[in-house]
């Protein structure tokens, strides 16, 4: 028993060690058969029309039964449902199927992606303002930002767009071709269109923008007449009002309005000017007394500044406004008293040819009646008075009977015209109304009451008033003595009495007793009395010049100078007439006075005294400072100057203006250099001053007085290299420069054409590498000795040219050996090299590299 058990353990064992021997003997590996594949699985094809053909791998046709070509979207790439043979209709993707079918009725489906691409053939920046007025060229501000936008053609195109700028200290521009303006200059824009953002260096496909950006400044947009009394001047940036206003918000010096003689008919002449700004300080609106009717050289001053601090460019136009606009009646209005009838009128009127056709009374229910006085009042020509500013007639109907009082009257004029010569529009005939108004009105009521002087208080009321009425001070004194204002009858001038001036500090002033015009007699409101705190202290500071300014007048030929003298407050003369001491007189001939008696009249108006000077002692033209003495005027606490000196130039006469240049040239040299030669000596601060020179699209960075003498003077102006970017004829403008030390007025604005050479360098296009030539491709002829070393990375070499020479707008370099394939080559310009144009413009090379790639 155990040895059989032990027999089958024998052979159990040998059987599992020697099972694995066998089966492995025994086996074959067998790898299992591809699968059927397209010949690719995505394809891009360039062009409607492009083919290409696809095929399947790994397919055994034994076992197939039918193979069938398909497009999912056959208006994008068709195939041929037999071959696979594909071809492209459309930009687009799509897949291209082959569905097979094997004879066991089982079937695969294999897919190509496909994307149909179409190319662009021109590519153009469609919204540069590079236009022939721009000089060709898109400005920008530095700081300005701007969004190029381009069209591709076909308008289908698949390219990507790529932007670049040439200098990138000048400007910068994003992926979406927004470019930044950084700094004055000049840069190239360039706008590539191709199918992948690396094709876009070596694409053809490409558009250029000459981009210059100038420094920031103020500008005037426009200054237009919008009517015959209102010129409307637009900025670019917000102006800070106080270089545009006074401290009285009186508008300054900063709008010139020149009537000008245009075939013997001179414009009307502009009346004083007043002006107001918008809220966001970008208009500027003018009003002139009279009117504009004619052509005007408009001029608004650079001494304005924007709200950034930055000057304003000096503007210059003509502007021609006709007015044709006919005057009409506006209604009538009626002073405090009721009985002063003002008819007004559109517009300034001329009154001159005044007659009164008709007046009579417009009948009413319980007016059917007037009396023959108030007729014959309202008919006589004489009784009517035009206002200060020429767009009223004033008629003092305070003779006129009760009877008529509040009645409405119609009076016809005729021969009245605007200034313009238009008469009314219906006919030469106006029909006007007139009418007095004495119902009852509020009585006025005390607004303020101050001391506006060393012997005077005054009391401003609501209404014109008619009886002062009585003060009390704390002194006891009583003043019954109070005069109307002249020039403003609500306020009313109270005289104190010397005693009474020394009182200080706050004082309790009572008033009362007054009365207005037409006030019912039951209102006893102003009877009443009313305390009021009212400041004695009498301030101790002393008038000072706040602005001067030297003004010629001619009349008959003879020439009469003024000195204006503003004060910061109301003034009047100790004296009417006098001498002032010129303490230095620097002539226009170089000569030096001292110690000149000047005679004079003088006449005190508010806060501005004018000085009438002798013509005889104020001769010389040159600089003179005049001591205006302690004393001179005093203010209405009797506050008096103290010494002051101020300086002026006393100019040659008007009509001795500078001369024109006598010509203006290009470098025969330096077509960045220009000549401006005058044939008088002139002044060097204005010779010398950029803004005063104009070229439209070329930069002029630098005018320099390089002689001057009695002979004359030559200004060099220097321009901004690449600035002059075509030989043509340019227009320039020359303005503000005066004669030496005064000896001529500032010239009149000169402009002319003038003949230039472009002065930009030629710009490299393109670099080559063809069998050991490599080729510089300028974008014009050029001349010169090209001299430039090239070492190729990773070799020892040492320098590989042999020779350079230059044909067209070509320099081609000749290499000693072959370089190695695939290592890049750096070429740097040599201290002889010398590339310029035909016009003697250097071209600016950095290090170029290139890469032989066979």
């Amino acid at each position: 028993m155990k040895n059989g058990m032990r027999k089958v353990l024998a052979a159990f064992l040998i059987t599992a060690l020697l099972l694995p021997l066998l089966t492995s003997v025994g086996s074959i590996t067998v790898k299992a058969a591809a699968a059927p594949s397209l010949s690719t699985k995505q394809r891009s094809l360039v062009g409607v029309g492009s083919t290409f053909t696809l095929t399947v791998k790994n397919l055994d046709n034994t076992k197939v039964k039918t193979k069938k070509w398909s497009s999912s979207n056959s208006k994008i790439a068709t195939v041929n449902p037999k071959t696979g043979y594909v071809t492209a209709v459309a930009k687009g993707t799509t897949n291209i199927n082959l569905k097979i079918t094997y004879k066991n009725k089982k079937t695969a489906t294999l897919k190509c992606k496909v994307t149909v691409m179409i190319p662009a053939t021109k590519i153009e920046v469609n919204n540069a303002t590079d236009t022939p007025d721009n000089n060709s060229r898109h400005l920008l501000q530095v700081g300005q930002q701007y969004d190029f936008n381009v069209t591709l053609t076909p308008k289908n195109a698949s390219d990507i767009v790529t932007y670049s700028v040439d200098n990138t200290s000048v400007a910068t521009v994003d992926q979406n071709g927004v470019v930044t303006a950084v700094s004055p200059g000049i840069t190239i824009l360039n706008a590539t269109a191709s199918l992948t953002a690396a094709g876009a260096s070596k694409s053809y496909i490409n558009d250029r923008v000459i981009i210059e950006v100038a420094a920031k400044s103020a500008n005037v947009l426009s200054a237009v007449i919008t009517d015959n009394s209102t010129l409307t001047i637009t900025f670019d940036s917000a102006v800070d009002a106080a270089t545009v206003f006074d401290k009285d918000n009186k508008l300054l010096n900063v709008v010139e309005i020149t009537p000008k003689d245009t075939n013997g008919n001179i414009a009307s002449a502009v009346g004083t000017l007043t002006g107001t700004l918008s809220s966001d300080a970008k208009v500027l609106t003018v009003k002139t007394t009279k009117i504009f009717n004619g052509s005007y050289a408009i001029h608004v001053s650079s001494s304005i500044k924007s709200t950034a601090g930055i000057g304003l460019q000096n503007y210059y136009t003509d502007i021609t406004y006709k007015d044709t606009t006919a005057p009409y009646f506006t209604g009538y209005t009626v002073d405090d008293t009721g009985l002063k009838v003002s008819i007004n009128f559109s517009e300034a009127m001329d009154f001159s040819g005044l007659s009164i056709v008709d007046a009579k009374l417009n009948t009413t229910s319980t007016a059917t009646q007037a009396l023959p006085a108030t007729l014959a009042l309202l008919k006589g020509k004489a009784n009517y008075k035009p206002s200060a500013d020429y767009k009223s007639l004033i008629i003092d109907m305070s003779s006129i009977a009760d009877y008529d009082k509040n009645k409405e009257f119609t009076v016809v004029m005729s021969g009245i015209k605007d200034l313009a010569g238009n008469y009314p529009a219906v006919g030469f005939n106006v029909s006007t109304l007139v009418k007095t108004d004495t119902s009852y009105k509020p009585q006025a009521v005390l607004i303020n009451l101050e001391r506006t002087g060393y012997n005077t208080l005054t009391a401003t009321f609501s209404r014109n008033i008619r009886i002062p009425g009585i003060v009390l001070l704390t002194n006891g004194e009583y003043i019954t003595n109070g005069t109307v204002d002249v020039k403003d009858p609500k306020k009313v001038n109270y005289i104190i009495s010397s005693t009474s001036a020394l009182l200080n500090g706050i004082q309790k002033v009572n008033i009362g007793m007054w009365e207005s015009y037409n006030v019912n007699p039951s209102d006893t409101t102003g009877d009443i009395f009313i305390t009021r705190d009212v400041n004695f202290t009498i301030t101790s500071a002393r008038p000072t010049i706040s602005e001067f300014k030297l003004r010629m007048e001619t009349n008959n030929g003879t020439d009469t100078y003024m000195l204006q003298l503003t004060y910061n407050k109301d003034v009047t003369l100790m004296s009417q007439a006098g001498n002032l001491v010129a303490t230095r007189i620097y002539t226009s001939n170089n000569d030096t006075i001292s110690g000149r008696n000047i005679a004079y009249t003088a006449v005190a108006q508010g806060n501005v005294v004018t000085v009438v000077l002798n013509s005889t002692q104020f001769n010389e033209a040159g600089q003179y400072t005049i001591a205006i003495p302690s004393g001179f005027v005093k203010d209405e606490y009797y506050n008096t100057n103290a010494d002051e000196s101020i300086q002026v130039t006393k100019t040659a006469t008007a009509s001795s203006v500078l001369p024109a240049p006598k010509s203006v040239t290009q470098s025969p040299v330096n077509p960045s250099v220009l000549y401006v030669v005058f044939a008088d000596k002139v002044d060097e601060v204005s010779a010398q001053t950029v803004g005063n020179y104009s070229i439209p699209g070329v930069s002029i960075i630098k005018a320099e007085l390089t002689s001057n003498s009695n002979t004359g003077a030559t200004i060099t102006l220097t321009v901004a290299a690449g600035s002059i970017i075509y030989s043509t004829k340019y227009p320039i403008t020359i303005m503000n420069i005066t004669g030496y030390n005064n000896t001529y007025t500032s010239m009149a604005v000169y402009k002319d054409m003038i003949d230039l050479m472009e002065n930009a360098g030629p710009v490299l296009n393109g670099v080559s590498y063809n069998s050991n030539t490599i080729t510089l491709t300028f974008s014009e002829n050029v001349k010169g000795n090209p001299s430039f070393t090239a070492i190729q990375s990773g070799t020892t070499t040492g320098d590989l040219i042999y020779s350079s020479s230059i044909t067209d707008n070509k320099v081609v370099i000749l290499l000693k050996t072959t370089p190695t394939k695939g290592l890049p080559i750096t070429l740097k310009t040599t201290v002889t090299n010398s590339i310029t144009d035909v016009s003697g413009n250097a071209a600016s090379l950095g290090d170029i590299t290139l890469t032989p790639t066979y």
